[in-house]
């Protein structure tokens, strides 16, 4: 009986939302655990953050979804490996923080962000690379490119962008 409820609170603890921190300044696989902090990987109900201040490649095998995307720190690329790499939340996917400047580099694989936004902060810069063969798809939210920031998108080397029926871009011509 007692294995039976420790498994239960368990799993009864992990249905809570968390945020995971990629905490591997040399870079890694997304689905290793110790990636992480909290160890563990982050899934459809969290948040993955990625706030070092480094260049790194995060590798991916296999299909990861997660919630929510941010990115406060960092020149990172996603290494999509034709894998897939998709967020579910349609309002809060945040590239950029105040006084810095964050790059995100997609390669090779299919980028799917429900919704992004690029420089969501005052005196903050970000960039987005879509890079070879990268397929990127807004889902049903908007693509902001330099919401009250300034955003920098880049499309380059036989990548794509294309918005998904209610999805649309927008670029903030105010900065």
């Amino acid at each position: 009986r007692v294995a039976v409820v420790l498994v239960g609170a368990l799993l009864a603890g992990r249905a809570a939302a968390a945020t995971y921190d990629w905490s591997n300044g040399a870079g890694g696989a997304f689905a290793t655990a110790t990636n992480w902090s909290p160890a563990g990987v982050p899934t459809s109900i969290d948040t993955a953050r990625l706030s070092l201040d480094s260049t790194y490649t995060i590798t991916f095998s296999n299909l990861a979804t997660v919630n929510t995307l941010v990115q406060t720190l960092g020149d990172v690329t996603f290494d999509l490996n034709s894998a897939t790499f998709r967020t579910t939340n349609t309002s809060s996917n945040i590239l950029g923080a105040a006084g810095v400047t964050t790059t995100l580099r997609v390669t090779d694989g299919s980028f799917r962000p429900s919704n992004l936004i690029l420089a969501n902060v005052a005196n903050s810069t970000s960039n987005l690379v879509l890079d070879t063969d990268s397929g990127t798809v807004v889902g049903t939210g908007t693509f902001y490119v330099g919401s009250i920031g300034t955003g920098n998108l880049t499309v380059q080397n036989g990548a794509t962008l294309s918005t998904s029926s209610g999805a649309a871009l927008a670029v903030n011509t105010n900065s």
